[in-house]
C-alpha cells in the first residue's frame, strides 16, 4: 500500500519536472485514456527492472494492449524482430546491451519503427541535457519518458504517436 508521503514526493518530483500526469493509482485513468488507439495494439516494454514491467503489464493489458517484455537491449532486439510490436518503450541504461545500441540496431533495419526511450537520468534541466548528450533524437527515438513511468504517461505517449504518425 502506497503511503501519502511517497505519493506526495512523487507528485512533487513530477511537478518540478513539468509532468502533469499523476502517478497511477487504481481508478484514476481518465475516460478518454482508458483504451488504446486502434492503430497500436502491441507494446514491447524493455527494462532491466522486472518489477516495473510486472507492475505495468496488467494495467496496460486491462486497457487493451498486448504487452511483451524484455530485460536488456539484446533481448529487446531479438524480441522486436520476433514479434514486430507496434511500439517499443526502451530503457536507456541496461545490462548486456544498452538501450541506445538497441535503438540504433532496430532503426537501422526498420527505420519506421516507433521507439520511445525511457530514463531517470537526472532531474529538471539535466534531463534535457542528457537527451542532447545521448543524441536520442538523432539516433531515431520517437519520444522520451522520464522514469518512473506510469500507465497514464505511457498511454498518452502511445496516443501522441498514433495521432501524429
Amino acid at each position: 500500500m502506497e503511503n501519502n508521503n511517497s505519493k506526495t514526493n512523487i507528485e512533487n518530483i513530477n511537478k518540478n519536472l513539468g509532468i502533469n500526469d499523476p502517478p497511477l493509482t487504481i481508478g484514476n485513468l481518465s475516460a478518454s485514456k482508458e483504451k488504446r488507439p486502434d492503430s497500436i495494439k502491441t507494446i514491447l516494454f524493455v527494462d532491466d527492472h522486472k518489477f516495473i514491467i510486472r507492475n505495468l503489464r496488467n494495467k496496460l493489458e486491462a486497457i487493451g494492449y498486448k504487452v511483451y517484455s524484455a530485460y536488456n537491449g539484446q533481448e529487446a532486439v531479438d524480441e522486436y524482430f520476433k514479434i514486430k510490436p507496434d511500439i517499443v518503450f526502451l530503457d536507456v541504461v541496461m545490462p548486456v546491451k544498452d538501450g541506445i545500441t538497441a535503438l540504433k540496431e532496430i532503426k537501422r533495419i526498420v527505420p519506421t519503427s516507433k521507439i520511445v526511450m525511457m530514463s531517470g537520468l537526472g532531474f529538471d534541466d539535466e534531463i534535457a541535457e542528457n537527451i542532447k548528450i545521448l543524441g536520442l533524437v538523432e539516433k531515431g527515438a520517437d519520444g522520451f519518458l522520464i522514469k518512473p513511468v506510469n500507465v497514464v504517461s505511457i498511454n498518452k505517449k502511445v496516443w501522441d504517436l498514433a495521432v501524429n504518425s
